[in-house]
């Protein structure tokens, strides 16, 4: 077999990593020109995935986009410039102080300081299960030039897959709730889908794992005619 002579060629200690951070919180900081980074490759975005040199390097980020970033590196005395996504890029120093090492063989110990240092970034003050058409509402009080990407974004998806107005949305929730025997959460994704059919709102529940009968399908799918009708 002909030797490989990709760009992924001796990688794998940098591509294998059994301790990574979770969930999407360290897409959510709003980065700023300026601010100092460390590449940190994630073997699981493959678009724009930095060639492994960069792999560690240090770099000041020059231009923010919608969805990538570019860098400028030094590597020897040239400067390169790297345009990749938020998924490889980490900031080097968090909140609290926490710095992230640019050696590429601690990646276990810098993956939990990263952590750290993500659940740090934000305060929960509430939780509350809330519609899509209740996001737009909520969205549409805020000017666009205040808003961070993240922002941008979900008033983006939600002004495209809102199908009815925030105040009939929760009284099908109630609906839900009251006659169909439904949690929150499943009335809710009722309600963010609103689905036209029987077929379809069986085959949607059925994830659910728990036995929903047939009549009570056909309240929920009057409950969300009715109100397709009033719209």
């Amino acid at each position: 077999m002909p030797h490989s002579h990709g760009t992924r060629v001796k990688a794998r200690s940098i591509l294998t990593k059994s301790n990574v951070v979770r969930g999407v919180s360290y897409l959510l900081y709003d980065y700023k020109v300026g601010d100092k980074v460390v590449v940190d490759v994630d073997p699981r975005e493959h678009n724009t995935t930095p060639h492994r040199r960069f792999h560690g390097k240090i770099g000041v980020i020059e231009e923010v986009g919608r969805r990538t970033l570019k860098v400028s590196v030094m590597i020897g005395n040239k400067k390169k410039i790297l345009q990749t996504r938020f998924n490889h890029i980490k900031l080097l120093a968090g909140p609290g102080g926490v710095t992230v090492s640019n050696n590429s063989n601690n990646n276990n110990n810098t993956t939990g300081r990263r952590r750290r240092c993500y659940k740090q970034m934000t305060e929960i003050i509430k939780k509350e299960i809330v519609t899509l058409p209740q996001v737009k509402e909520i969205l549409e009080s805020v000017k666009l030039d205040d808003m961070d990407q993240i922002q941008r974004w979900t008033a983006d998806y939600v002004k495209k897959f809102s199908k009815v107005e925030s105040q009939r949305a929760q009284t099908m929730i109630h609906q839900l709730i009251e006659q169909c025997d439904l949690t929150e959460e499943e009335a809710v994704e009722i309600v963010n889908i609103m689905p036209t059919s029987l077929e379809e709102l069986r085959a949607f529940t059925f994830g659910w794992k728990k036995l929903i009968l047939t009549d009570t399908l056909g309240k929920m799918l009057n409950i969300l005619k009715a109100e397709d009708t009033q719209s």
